[in-house]
């Protein structure tokens, strides 16, 4: 089992202010959340896996087709969609053409 998992947050339309994402930090953090980033839409966080288990139930296998998490009652004002980040993709570097 992973020791956390990373997930995406995206926030509500009325919540993507300077304001509503300070606000959902907060809650995500006493939720046990933490936050790694967060933009004008979105927060991404790290979840201990076995708060995750107690906050959303089994990590899923394939964070690509995973469906979207049920969003915790106490971030339900601020948050649209909670999933799991899929893997990081490094890139070399620029595409050639052919």
């Amino acid at each position: 089992m992973r020791k956390s998992v990373k997930i995406q947050i995206l926030l509500s339309p009325s919540a993507r202010t300077a304001e509503g994402v300070a606000k959902a930090r907060k809650v995500a953090e006493r939720l046990g959340i933490k936050p790694t980033t967060s933009g004008a839409a979105s927060i991404v966080a790290q979840v201990d896996s076995n708060r995750f288990a107690s906050l959303f139930g089994a990590v899923p296998q394939d964070a690509l087709t995973a469906a979207p998490l049920e969003i915790p009652k106490a971030l339900r004002p601020y948050v649209d969609t909670i999933t799991i980040a899929p893997p990081h993709i490094f890139m070399d570097g620029p595409s050639e053409r052919s």
